[in-house]
């Protein structure tokens, strides 16, 4: 063989990059653009806040699903305090996860319901940057319960001057430049789109729950979590608000609609945003002048800042954003807490679809004092406190479910099912389901699932072609591009054992052999006149001897003596043939 032509360019075929998370979830590993990782930095900079250490994470931790990472922060008033200390906000932090796929915040006359925007009330509307997600990111820099910088040029001055600043000349061509208002401007909203471009990088919306795994045919879900799932989807009405099909065009499920809804959910007792009328901003003013007696307006309190909207107000009061359920139960460890709901009211999944099930069944919670009744009180009593706001509650779709406590927790444990990085079994198929079907379909025949990207079967590749992708060869010193982000990912053992997958299967031909060893350099059919002159007709012995003596290929050392003869045989086969063909063609121009 020509040792130019190494037979390693085809190991760019054996595994994909579809799958990128780490099989325990890890949301590293997964390879970003220079704007993704700008956005990550500025996402995780604890020094752009006044005073600093608070970073964006601090309210939209990833080992959580993206939101609150605080347990006891989230058993009570689930508002996360700002970086000045005693400021809090009104509402729990929402997920960061999959936020950028909400769409811009819009009308739809037809429905008669606003779609879209992100933050609970919806006012990062995407107007002003086209992606609400970019218009959330900029929302807490100058917010006096949040971040609270005095001013864009202060955030604009902070990311100047961090260690990550070289970044962004190389994703928008120039250095950051705070002399100038309109420079100032300019780049503030590039921080809120870098910081969308990391929201919407495949290591934040990752896609890689044991649900989506189940939909590609890769999972199985246990008896009770598919009962859970056929109760979401039909006598729950779950699905109604979180549907849980496919796009139009195959897209993942993302379990929300992106509308507004009122549940009736009660007030939390514990918001600490309720002693806001005693804590004061920079101009004196109490951050919550209502104190006790405020009410979150929701949607409707947006609507009426908005002239164009405003005359449809009132029917939206109390109305919040539908969240995505996706990372709904991911947590750190068992018994940690997260609470859900706008105002973070419910600390468990099971409370929550107790009151979907019997929030108009049980009887309402009186105690003589105002709102006090937590979950745990309310659980405890077998009763529900009134709703924040009594206007526009959905009585239709939830309320008196009928469900019994067996389905109740059905529909929890397909829940469950939503949090990213499901730990695949380790064996030879799940590292290779995991980390490759995607591209390259499925090994078994038996399996049809499709291959998107990259539909040539890897069936009989070797552990040394498999490590010499990843860790590099004689010429491909780092190994193949594509590859290069699975070092110290696998074991020898691991890859051992998806290459002993990859050859479980009976009759591999010599065809397939040549495939998964020779064929990205030398051609992929032999029979087609799409290989290489100099390797056709080459012979076992052949083969064996440059694996043997050329440095380039001595990694393919691994290679038993019946893969050589298989596509030695495959080689001269297919070379007779030709010469067969050719002298065909001869004869045929003698005639």
């Amino acid at each position: 063989m020509v040792e130019k032509k190494l037979l390693a360019c085809l190991l760019t075929l054996i595994l994909c990059l579809l799958s990128f998370a780490a099989l325990a979830g890890d949301q590293g590993g997964y390879p970003l653009t220079a704007k993704e990782q700008l956005g990550k930095k500025l996402f995780f900079d604890s020094n752009l806040s006044t005073p600093k250490f608070q970073s964006c994470a601090i309210c939209h931790n990833p080992e959580v699903g993206w939101t609150g990472p605080d347990m006891a922060i989230n058993a009570h008033g689930a508002v996360y305090e700002g970086a000045v200390w005693g400021r809090f906000g009104n509402r729990k932090p929402p997920s960061s996860a999959y936020a950028t796929l909400s769409p811009i915040f819009h009308y739809d006359e037809q429905e008669g319901l606003f779609v879209g925007g992100n933050f609970w009330d919806g006012r990062a509307t995407g107007e002003h940057l086209g992606n609400p997600a970019a218009d959330q990111a900029l929302g807490p820099f100058l917010n006096p319960v949040e971040q609270n910088n005095p001013s864009k040029k202060v955030v604009c001055e902070k990311v100047a001057a961090s260690q990550y600043s070289w970044l962004w000349k190389e994703v928008f061509g120039t250095s950051i430049n705070c002399m100038t208002d309109a420079a100032v401007e300019q780049n503030y909203n590039r921080i809120g789109l870098a910081i969308a471009a990391y929201e919407d990088s495949k290591e934040v919306n990752q896609f890689s729950s044991k649900f989506d795994y189940y939909q590609k045919g890769m999972a199985t879900l246990t008896k009770q979590e598919k009962w859970g799932m056929d109760l979401f989807n039909g006598k729950a009405k779950c699905s109604a608000c979180h549907p849980s099909e496919k796009g139009p065009n195959g897209e993942p499920p993302l379990f929300t609609d992106f509308t507004f809804d009122n549940l009736g959910v009660p007030k939390n007792p514990e918001n600490p945003f309720y002693r806001m009328d005693k804590v004061y901003l920079a101009d004196g003013s109490p951050i919550n002048p209502e104190g006790k007696y405020w009410v979150d307006p929701g949607l409707g309190g947006f609507l009426k800042t908005r002239p164009e909207w405003a005359g449809l107000a009132s029917m939206n009061m109390g109305k919040h954003k539908v969240p995505t359920l996706r990372n709904v139960d991911k947590r750190t460890q068992d018994g940690f807490v997260k609470a859900f709901g706008h105002n973070g009211f419910f600390k468990s999944l099971k409370g929550i679809v107790n009151f979907y099930n019997t929030r108009d069944v049980k009887k309402m919670c009186y105690s003589g004092k105002y709102g006090d009744f937590t979950e745990t009180m309310a659980l405890k009593n077998n009763c529900w406190p009134a709703p924040e706001v009594k206007d526009n509650v959905n009585v239709e779709e939830l309320g008196d479910l009928k469900l019994s406590p067996a389905e109740e927790d059905a529909i929890v444990a397909f829940m469950k099912t939503l949090s990213d990085g499901y730990n695949k079994p380790q064996t030879g198929q799940g590292y290779y389901d995991f980390y490759c079907m995607g591209c390259h379909g499925s090994a078994d025949p038996a399996n049809m699932y499709p291959a998107p990207v990259a539909p040539r079967k890897v069936v009989g590749a070797r552990a040394c072609s498999i490590k010499g992708g990843i860790y590099g060869t004689y010429v491909f010193k780092n190994g193949v591009k594509p590859m290069q982000f699975m070092k110290g990912t696998f074991s020898d053992e691991q890859i051992q054992m998806i290459s002993d997958y990859l050859n479980y299967f009976p009759g591999i031909t010599g065809q397939q052999r040549y495939t998964t060893t020779c064929a990205g350099c030398h051609g992929l059919d032999a029979q087609g006149g799409r290989v290489d002159e100099e390797v056709l007709g080459e012979e076992t012995e052949e083969i064996k001897e440059a694996i043997y003596d050329e440095d380039p290929m001595r990694f393919l050392r691994c290679l038993p003596y019946q893969d050589l003869f298989s596509i030695g045989k495959y080689l001269t086969s297919n070379y007779y043939d030709r010469d067969d063909d050719d002298d065909d063609d001869d004869r045929e121009d003698d005639d």
